[in-house]
């Protein structure tokens, strides 16, 4: 090759993330194309930021909404960019920045959203101006007396729990679920109180709003049941205007690929409503999102497919293998008891034997002189 060509192709290549971004921002960074794209706009301050291995999660704190509001005070806004993973487009944020950001749904119950096409989508908050001036133009805007376009505080109960979880090692995970699935998040229901609870209760353990998640199972791969479809129930979500976020609880999203830790309900708040449904082994721990390359990922790490399915075996084999020990232990304490079960048990029989025998002579004897 000579060396024009490897000119070229070294210019091409520091090129390609440039030319990426420009065939982006050609059309997605014009406001009216974004509001047309975008389910909602809102004004807020970044207060929090969580980094994990393939996303960011960054919570908004709600100033204003200029644009079909929720009823709620802060919002999750997820970035694919990661300590091991960076996507060219996508959106970043520093904590406590103000900002006007296009947002796409992604989980309402969650109050999680997409910055509608990535970084284009981010605004500052001085383009106010000019958004509303099109929203008015493209007849979406609502006036400043309306109520969706104010701070939210003193109209909803938002409530967010932290909680210390123990820690649970693979083995952990499989021994205590009922059932271990892989399957496609089909449907996740609309969101609706606990046991105990209605509006204006304070949330806590016994008082909580839950979301039931439908999953499509593709695969059992432990205690395999009949049903093609199961419900997996977290307690968190928005009824109304009250909100109640669980840290520790897994987010899902419709279509998405997980392979799931189930154990059954046990909590008083929501374990006798409705159908029969499972929670996730572990909380977050024990939900895996599937990708196409087959790896699979939760917050706090990343492994494989294959690699999660053989600790999965190993756990199950060997829990098989003790039970198999255990039950011939159990036979050979019996069979070397002097007075065992089996004695007990064939001497009805041996009895019987001779009682037959018994009547059979006698009957002989009674019919011999004949």
């Amino acid at each position: 090759m000579k060396k024009s060509n490897y000119l070229v192709l070294f210019i091409f290549l520091l090129l390609t993330p440039s030319l990426a971004t420009a065939m982006l921002s050609s059309e997605t960074a014009e406001i009216p194309y974004q509001i047309n794209n975008s389910d909602r706009i809102v004004i807020g301050t970044v207060s929090e930021i969580h980094t994990y291995d393939t996303y960011t999660i960054y919570t908004i704190t709600v100033k204003e909404w200029l644009y079909n509001p929720l009823p709620v005070d802060i919002i999750k806004v997820e970035s694919k960019i990661g300590t091991n993973l960076r996507v060219e487009d996508e959106v970043e944020f520093t904590l406590h920045e103000s900002v006007l950001l296009m947002i796409k749904d992604v989980n309402l119950n969650k109050q999680l959203s997409d910055v509608t096409f990535g970084f284009p989508g981010k605004y500052p908050v001085s383009d106010r101006d000019a958004v509303i001036k099109e929203l008015k133009a493209q007849g979406k805007w609502k006036g400043e007396d309306q109520t969706g376009n104010k701070p939210l505080n003193e109209l909803s109960q938002t409530t967010s729990i932290s909680s210390s979880i123990a820690l649970y090692t693979y083995e952990d995970l499989s021994n205590n679920s009922e059932t271990i699935v892989i399957g496609t998040v089909k449907e996740i229901l609309p969101s609706k109180y606990g046991n105990k609870i209605s509006k204006n209760t304070d949330f806590g353990p016994d008082h909580v709003i839950y979301t039931d998640i439908i999953i499509s199972v593709d695969k059992y791969l432990k205690n395999p049941l009949s049903s093609k479809e199961i419900g997996v129930r977290v307690a968190d979500g928005t009824v109304g205007n009250d909100t109640l976020t669980m840290d520790d609880e897994p987010c899902f999203k419709t279509g998405e690929n997980v392979l799931l830790y189930l154990t059954k309900d046990a909590s008083p708040a929501t374990q006798d409503i409705g159908p029969n449904h499972f929670v996730v082994t572990g909380l977050l721990q024990g939900k895996y999102t599937l990708t196409d390359d087959g790896k699979v990922t939760r917050p706090d790490e990343n492994t494989t497919l294959d690699e999660l399915l053989s600790t999965i075996n190993q756990t199950e084999n060997k829990t098989n293998n003790t039970e198999m020990t255990a039950n011939t232990g159990t036979v050979g304490k019996q069979e070397g008891k002097p007075n065992s079960t089996h004695k007990s048990n064939s001497t009805p029989f041996i009895n019987s034997f001779w009682v037959l025998v018994v009547v059979f002579g006698a009957v002989t004897y009674i019919r011999k002189p004949k």
